[in-house]
């Protein structure tokens, strides 16, 4: 019986072993799919850690160009602003100097019309003066002409004052004769 006993005790301590064995083969094959699923996941978290350097590298990569962007769009949008100012100033200034012009051209159309007058007036006291001098001139023409008349009558006076005196002193001669 005790035999029995022991070889039933042996029994059971080899069917204990036995499962141990398996338990064991088990657990060692579940510990050696663990551990390759291990390297698995340790590459992937390699792959995956690289990534994410990779990912972040380019994240800064990315906010630095979008800052970049950033700046150049406000620098451009200030930009656009100043010109805007400047294109509305530019329209002031315009309309200002459009309006000086048109003024200045009334004005040049006023001395315009006041030169066209002024030469009309001109040209009619030309007129006038040269009218002046042509009927001057024939005056002293004429005066000159009397002149020379009055100083051929002074003469044909005096030669007949002459003639006068010869024949009045010819009578006084006679008489006392």
């Amino acid at each position: 019986m005790k035999e029995m006993q022991f070889k039933k005790e042996i029994k059971n301590l080899i069917i204990k072993i036995e499962r141990s064995a398996r338990q064991a083969a088990q657990c060692r094959a579940e510990y050696q799919d663990a551990y390759r699923e291990g390297k698995i996941k340790d590459v992937m978290i390699f792959d995956l850690a690289k990534k994410l350097k990779e990912t972040q590298t380019r994240h800064r990569q990315y906010e630095v160009l979008y800052e970049e962007i950033k700046n150049a769009r406000n620098k451009k949008v200030l930009e656009i602003q100043n010109s805007s100012q400047d294109l509305a100033d530019m329209k002031d200034r315009l309309k200002i100097l459009n309006s000086e012009v048109e003024t200045l051209r009334e004005e040049s159309a006023e001395k315009e019309k006041s030169l066209t007058k002024a030469k009309h007036n001109v040209q009619v006291e030309v007129n006038i003066r040269d009218n002046l001098r042509s009927f001057l001139s024939k005056q002293q023409l004429a005066l000159l002409q009397k002149k020379t008349e009055l100083g051929r009558q002074v003469a044909e006076i005096e030669k007949l004052n002459a003639n006068i005196d010869l024949l009045e002193n010819e009578m006084k001669q006679q008489r006392r004769d």
